[in-house]
C-alpha cells in the first residue's frame, strides 16, 4: 500500500472509532507479503481461496483502501463476532424475517462454497453475517452461537445486531480501552519505521523533544517505549492482527 505521511495526525484520526475488524485490516494491508499476493491476483485473476484463507479472508481486498471504502470479508473462524444466521425451524415463530437489502445500512454480499456471507455497514458498526445455507428472502431466521471459547463474542455481536434491527438506541462502541490505544499508536509508529525514520525521530514525535532530551538516549525509557511500539506494529502486521479479531472488547 501507499503509506500515509506518518507525521500527519489526520491520517490516523479515524483509528479510535474503528471496529476491531477494521483496525485489524489496517495492519494486514501494511503486510508486504499480503500486498504482493494481491498484486499477483490483480495481474492474473486466479480464483484461489487458499491464498486469502491464510490471511483470514474470504477473498481479495485492496490494500490501498480502508475497510470504510470497501467491504472486507473475514472468514468466520478468524472473526468470532461473525453472526451465524439460519432459517427458523418454526415458520410461525415471532421472529425477524430475512431481508438484508431492506435493513438499515449498506449491505454487501459474497457467496462462497460454505454459504452466503454478508456485511451490513452502518455509521457506528459493521455486522458480519454468515448463512451456511442460503435463507429465502422474507423467511424468519434465528442466530446461532457456537459454544466454544469465543461464545462471548458471538453473544455480544448478536445483541448489537438485534438492537440495530429493532431500531433500538445504538450502544456506542467502547474505543478507550488501553489495548486499542496502544494498537492505534503502534500503527503510526509502524508507518514511521517503514518510512525510514529513526527511533529517536519517532520518540520526538510521540513524546516531544523536551522529554526526549531529559535522558541519555542510549538508556532512555522513551527509547525502549518507542522500540516496543514499532515491534508491536510489526507483530500486528505480520499476523498478530488475528488477536485483534478475537478480542472481546468492542
Amino acid at each position: 500500500m501507499s503509506a500515509p505521511d506518518w507525521r500527519q495526525a489526520k491520517h490516523y484520526a479515524d483509528l479510535p472509532d474503528m471496529s476491531l475488524a477494521e483496525l485489524a485490516w489496517e495492519f494486514l494491508r501494511r503486510n508486504p507479503q499480503y500486498c504482493q499476493d494481491f498484486e499477483t491476483w490483480r495481474e492474473h485473476r486466479l480464483d484461489d481461496p487458499e491464498t486469502w484463507a491464510k490471511w483470514g479472508l474470504l477473498g481479495p481486498a485492496d490494500p490501498e483502501l480502508s475497510a470504510a471504502r470497501q467491504p472486507v470479508f473475514w472468514r468466520p473462524e478468524a472473526y468470532p463476532r461473525t453472526i451465524v444466521l439460519v432459517e427458523a425451524p418454526d415458520a410461525s415463530a415471532q421472529t425477524l424475517v430475512y431481508n438484508p437489502q431492506a435493513w438499515r445500512g449498506a449491505y454487501h454480499e459474497r457467496r462462497a462454497a460454505d454459504g452466503v456471507h454478508g456485511l451490513l455497514v452502518t455509521p457506528l458498526r459493521q455486522y458480519h453475517l454468515w448463512s451456511p445455507v442460503p435463507i429465502s428472502r422474507g423467511a424468519p431466521f434465528v442466530c446461532l452461537v457456537p459454544m466454544g471459547a469465543d461464545a462471548a463474542n458471538g453473544v455480544a455481536a448478536i445483541l448489537q445486531f438485534w438492537r440495530h434491527l429493532n431500531n433500538a438506541r445504538p450502544e456506542r462502541a467502547r474505543r478507550s480501552d488501553p489495548k486499542r490505544q496502544r494498537a492505534c499508536r503502534s500503527l503510526q509508529a509502524l508507518d514511521g519505521h517503514a518510512a525510514g525514520e529513526s527511533y529517536r525521530a519517532l520518540a520526538v514525535h510521540f513524546f516531544g523533544a523536551a522529554r526526549v532530551a531529559t535522558e541519555s538516549w542510549r538508556t532512555s525509557s522513551l527509547r525502549d517505549a518507542t522500540i516496543r511500539m514499532v515491534r508491536k506494529g510489526l507483530g500486528l502486521a505480520n499476523g498478530d492482527y488475528r488477536r485483534l479479531l478475537r478480542q472481546i472488547v468492542e
